[in-house]
């Protein structure tokens, strides 16, 4: 199936072979902005302009809980390897980690100047990568909530960081992990070479 969300407030479930509406989720009150999936497929996760963040049953589409703290609107929502956590980014600057079995936030990052507008993790969810538009791509540890990593201003234009990702390259060891963000159309990958 591939995942959808719409500035008509809803999320679209389609099938990938027919790309039939399979499904309409329907709840949020403003834009969604972000979706994904749960890593065994059986939720779906959706980012929205109503400073919300919902968890549908994958296979009912109903909602199964409503995650509230963002002061503004929700840019990007991922989940952990295992599924234990859910990180959003928002408009309000920060980053949350949310225990996915409770819906309850667990951790805010704080620390951007700007909207944060991507967020990913490390293949191990030991570590959290955000973007923002601030011009920043930052690097947390998960667990104590700091900054491992900062990245500022890759590109003279001083860009928005639109997309992060962690990028596992069959060349590199594990401890030489590669970040990657997409900034006015241009992929910038560095190195953590200090990773731990």
């Amino acid at each position: 199936h591939i995942i959808s969300g719409s500035d008509d407030k809803t999320v679209k479930v389609w099938g990938a072979l027919t790309g039939s509406c399979v499904r309409t989720l329907e709840g949020h009150g403003d834009v969604v902005r972000s979706v994904c999936t749960s890593p065994d497929g059986s939720h779906i996760i959706s980012g929205s302009d109503d400073k919300t963040v919902k968890v549908w049953d994958a296979l009912t589409g109903s909602c199964v809980r409503t995650l509230e703290g963002h002061g503004d609107c929700v840019w990007s929502v991922c989940t952990s390897p295992v599924g234990s956590h859910i990180i959003s980014g928002s408009a309000d600057k920060t980053v949350k980690v949310w225990d996915a079995l409770t819906g309850s936030c667990v951790r805010t990052l704080e620390g951007h100047g700007g909207d944060v507008l991507s967020v990913c993790t490390s293949p191990d969810g030991s570590h959290i990568i955000s973007g923002s538009d601030d011009w920043t791509v930052k690097v947390w540890d998960q667990l104590s909530g700091d900054v491992f990593e900062r990245m500022k201003q890759w590109h003279r234009r001083k860009p928005f960081v639109t997309i992060v990702d962690w990028l596992n390259r069959l060349d590199d060891p594990p401890a030489l992990p590669v970040v990657s963000a997409l900034t006015s159309g241009v992929i910038i990958t560095k190195k953590i070479a200090q990773f731990i």
